[in-house]
């Protein structure tokens, strides 16, 4: 089920405020340790208001939206913002506000931090799928979309992260624009993305075929 987010948190989470864990919270008229309420997927996504304006924007819409619009050029983290918000869906959800941790609650504040700071170089690899040691590890988030997509390439979780271990990092942060070939996690990470949209044409490349290799 789609996560919903109401809309004026939304306009905060797009705009990256410089007040964004509390502004959310007092709009959202909740504490701010409250705010995973915001991310629970008991909650019906609804197809409109009341009055007859548009559906609420779900929360990996909204996610979606400031990361492709904050990350641009080799700073971009996804080919796409259908791949996003697929990839979205198999994050856990964790709270906004978050800065540590594998989940769409921390992205989701570097993707605004991206804007907000005027630093898209530093937060951008932050916000996406890689994490970058910050929101979780490359590790994680490979096998989080392996598991996902590809569901046939490892045995388990564990044979995931083992074999994920001895795959080479370029050394420098993950870009869905420079990434796209190479022996390397960031290549497998890449195509693991795509494999949201296409599991024919990249679970091969991100289990480490030709491409990635």
């Amino acid at each position: 089920m789609k996560r919903t987010l109401r809309p004026a948190v939304a306009a905060l989470w797009l705009l990256g405020s410089a007040a964004f864990p509390s502004a959310c919270a007092q709009l959202a008229g909740v504490e701010e340790g409250e705010l995973a309420e915001e991310f629970r997927d008991d909650k019906p996504a609804p197809t409109s208001t009341s009055d007859g304006d548009p559906p609420e924007p779900t929360v990996c819409q909204a996610y979606c939206q400031a990361i492709q619009e904050n990350c641009t050029g080799t700073n971009k983290q996804y080919s796409g913002k259908e791949v996003c918000e697929l990839v979205c869906e198999v994050f856990p959800e964790g709270k906004l506000g978050a800065t540590t941790g594998n989940t769409l609650g921390c992205r989701a504040t570097s993707a605004a931090n991206a804007a907000k700071l005027g630093e898209p170089r530093a937060n951008c690899p932050v916000a996406g799928p890689g994490g970058e040691d910050v929101c979780g590890t490359k590790c994680d988030a490979y096998c989080d979309l392996m598991g996902a997509f590809c569901p046939g390439a490892f045995k388990s979780r564990l044979e995931c992260h083992t074999q994920c271990a001895t795959v080479p990092a370029v050394g420098r942060a993950f870009s869905a624009e420079l990434h796209v070939a190479g022996d390397s996690i960031e290549c497998r990470l890449y195509h693991a993305s795509q494999a949201s949209i296409d599991s024919v044409v990249h679970c091969g490349h991100a289990a480490g075929d030709f491409i990635c290799r």
